[in-house]
């Protein structure tokens, strides 16, 4: 059982055209249900990672610990995030914070489009969220990432804590996206009785012009 309540949903995002329909499609998930490890796994990178440090955990992605090289002191990238031919890119996530943190200890999420920077340059990243709690809450995020329409990229979660035993948790991680003019996809139908509701109406005005002229 994850150590969150699974309530993150990732909005549905409806485009409607005369032309095509709009598909929606995960292009990455990670919900870390598996045996614990001092690595991430599923094509995760990690910065110090460590039963204490970047690790799984409980069926969570862990970072925890203080990084004596300063900020992050603990990341993990994921492997390389395809958004080809897609726009509307989504980002959904869980967090919580480890107990013991305090309101100056962070979670961030950033982005890199590929080659993405070492994650020891978080200033280089685009920085997308950024996250604080102290009484160990659990939350759930999701949000549309501009500018990664189209791109390979990829996708850091890093934080910036003040000891050794803070850090978060992360869960449920989704990135989807929406195909606009798939042209795979079917048109959208009119329904039968439009045709013969315009017909009816085109009627009912020439009889009214004939009533008029008479």
């Amino acid at each position: 059982m994850n150590v969150f309540s699974k309530c993150a949903a990732v909005a549905a995002v409806g485009l409607f055209a005369s032309a095509g329909a709009a598909n929606a499609g995960v292009i990455f998930q990670d919900d870390f249900n598996r045996s614990s490890s001092n690595t991430v796994g599923n094509g995760w990178t990690e910065r110090e990672n460590g039963s204490s440090d970047v690790a799984v955990n409980s069926n969570a992605l862990q970072l925890r610990d203080e990084a004596s090289g300063g900020a992050p002191d603990a990341a993990a990238a994921t492997a390389v995030i395809d958004a080809s031919g897609l726009t509307n890119v989504t980002l959904s996530f869980d967090w919580t914070a480890i107990n013991g943190n305090e309101t100056n200890d962070y979670l961030y999420v950033s982005y890199a489009i590929v080659p993405a920077p070492s994650m020891s340059q978080e200033t280089s990243w685009t920085q997308v969220f950024s996250g604080s709690d102290d009484n160990g809450g659990s939350f759930s995020e999701s949000f549309v990432s501009v500018g990664l329409e189209g791109a390979n990229f990829q996708l850091m979660f890093w934080t910036d804590v003040s000891r050794n035993n803070e850090g978060f948790m992360i869960d449920n991680v989704v990135v989807d996206g929406i195909v606009i003019d798939d042209p795979n996809a079917a048109a959208v139908p009119v329904p039968a009785a439009l045709p013969l509701m315009g017909a009816g109406l085109v009627g009912l005005g020439l009889i009214a012009r004939k009533r008029k002229s008479a």
